[in-house]
C-alpha cells in the first residue's frame, strides 16, 4: 500500500487543493465543536427533554431544577387504580413513591 502523501503529490494542483480545502473544513467544524462542548460546558445541548420537559440549552442547576419540578409533578399525579372490582386512585406520593438520583 502506498503512503498517503506519495498519493497526495500524484494528485494535480485542483484536486490536491480541493483535498486539502476538505480536510480544512472538517478540522475547522471538529475543532469549532470541541471549542463549543469546553467553553459551553455546564449547559444541556441542543433540542434536548427529558420527562417532556425541555431542558435544551438550559445550564446545569436550572436543567436540574426543572427536571425536580418535573418528577413532583409526576409524583402527584393520580394514578386509577382497580382491585377485585374496587377502583380509587392513587398517587406515587402517597405510595411512598420517589425518584432515585
Amino acid at each position: 500500500m502506498r503512503r498517503l502523501g506519495n498519493r497526495l503529490s500524484e494528485l494535480n494542483p485542483l484536486n490536491r487543493a480541493i483535498v486539502f480545502g476538505v480536510a480544512a473544513v472538517l478540522a475547522l467544524l471538529i475543532g469549532g465543536f470541541g471549542a463549543f462542548r469546553v467553553f459551553g460546558s455546564g449547559s444541556v445541548l441542543g433540542d434536548v427533554r427529558l420527562l417532556e420537559v425541555p431542558i435544551g440549552g438550559l445550564a446545569e442547576p436550572d436543567a436540574a431544577l426543572a427536571i425536580e419540578r418535573a418528577e413532583d409533578e409526576l409524583l402527584r399525579t393520580p394514578i386509577l387504580v382497580d382491585v377485585d372490582g374496587r377502583t380509587t386512585d392513587v398517587t406515587g406520593e402517597r405510595l411512598g413513591g420517589g425518584v432515585e438520583p
